[in-house]
């Protein structure tokens, strides 16, 4: 454990804390942030490698023996704190980790489940289903969905390259940590990781608004799949649903024509992990 007094908001060895709110500045500098003690555990049991935490006195008491010998705690006062980050908060810790590279779609197919979804229930939770979100930009909607994955077993989430950041700090606190235990991995190219995900066996399945397409009690259960969601605003673009050898459509009450992108994200994987989980 090592204790480093802070006196100075400006002081260097809190760099990565400054200025939180500048969009993608920790995505761009290879770390991310949690803030508050219940994400701050999370991170020390995560596969993560931990940087720093920064916190108030009590809180650098109750965290010296959690963390790696190597790991600073740099130890402020509240209104230090608040100065270094740009905000008001009353948490009283906030962590850092290193992002590290992500899961090829080829690895997040094949891979068995991590230990931190072993660790977090059992193995056989852990079903073969894809979760492909195309353009979810919101990262509160982000969070969410992740949040929904893990807990209902998704075996990963692949994300198209216009998403949201899945490790800037508001995904991973909407996700209550759950960025730090699902694979994730980000496509440089979805229309080419698609077709790998199809020929793997998995039945691609667009979520759609159509009279046309499948209600969703009627799908089969316990197939591989992959199942596909658009932005918020616009659904599923033209191009991934043609891709898709199936469409799936959520039923609803007369005269309701969509739903959140979250909340049906938790519906549809709440249905697909009953043969699993119920």
């Amino acid at each position: 454990m090592t204790l480093v007094p802070i006196t100075s908001f400006d002081d260097p060895l809190v760099a990565p804390y400054h200025e939180m709110n500048r969009r993608n500045l920790a995505q761009h500098s290879g770390l991310f942030i949690v803030e508050g003690d219940k994400l701050v555990d999370r991170l020390i049991t995560s596969s993560f490698a931990m940087h720093s935490l920064l916190a108030e006195p009590d809180m650098a008491e109750r965290y010296a023996t959690q963390v790696p010998a190597e790991v600073p705690i740099y130890v402020v006062d509240r209104a230090t704190l608040q100065a270094t980050i740009g905000f008001n908060f009353h948490r009283g810790i906030l962590g850092c980790g290193y992002r590290r590279e992500q899961p090829t779609v080829e690895q997040l197919l094949t891979t068995p489940p991590t230990v931190a979804q072993v660790t977090a229930g059992r193995a056989a939770d852990i079903g073969n289903l894809i979760l492909v979100l195309a353009e979810v930009q919101d990262p509160t909607n982000l969070g969410s969905i992740l949040r929904s994955a893990a807990a209902f077993g998704c075996r990963g989430v692949v994300l198209g390259p216009r998403c949201a950041d899945p490790f800037a700090r508001r995904v991973i606190r909407v996700s209550m940590g759950s960025a730090l235990t699902i694979p994730i991995t980000v496509s440089s190219n979805l229309a080419c990781d698609l077709e790998s995900i199809a020929e793997k066996g998995y039945q691609l399945t667009a979520t759609v608004l159509s009279d046309r397409a499948k209600k969703l009690g009627d799908l089969q259960l316990d197939v591989p799949r992959a199942l596909l969601l658009g932005s918020e605003g616009n659904g599923l673009a033209p191009e991934w649903i043609a891709m898709c050898r199936e469409h799936v459509t959520i039923p609803m009450a007369w005269g309701t024509d969509s739903l959140n992108v979250a909340i049906a994200a938790a519906v549809l994987l709440y249905h697909f992990s009953t043969s699993r989980l119920c």
